[in-house]
């Protein structure tokens, strides 16, 4: 696993831990980072693992989506 990968698993933990929230709010609050938006964007559209997990995401939340599709490119909200 990359450094980055783990620094961002232990950034979502450590948010979850202080402010008392799950999943979804901590990514949603990460993702208001610029930085962390950037690597997720990137991600998410050339790691396999990422882009699976990226439309698993999606599927689940439908229109509450953190991510959408725009043409062939995974984007933030």
């Amino acid at each position: 696993m990359s450094e980055d990968r783990n620094r961002w698993i232990s950034h979502i933990k450590q948010l979850r831990q202080e402010r008392g929230v799950g999943l979804f709010e901590a990514e949603r609050i990460a993702l208001t980072q610029p930085e962390w938006r950037r690597w997720v964007e990137r991600q998410i559209n050339s790691d396999i693992k990422c882009r699976k997990a990226a439309r698993s995401h999606m599927q689940i939340h439908g229109p509450a989506s953190l991510i959408y599709q725009d043409g062939n490119d995974l984007k933030v909200r």
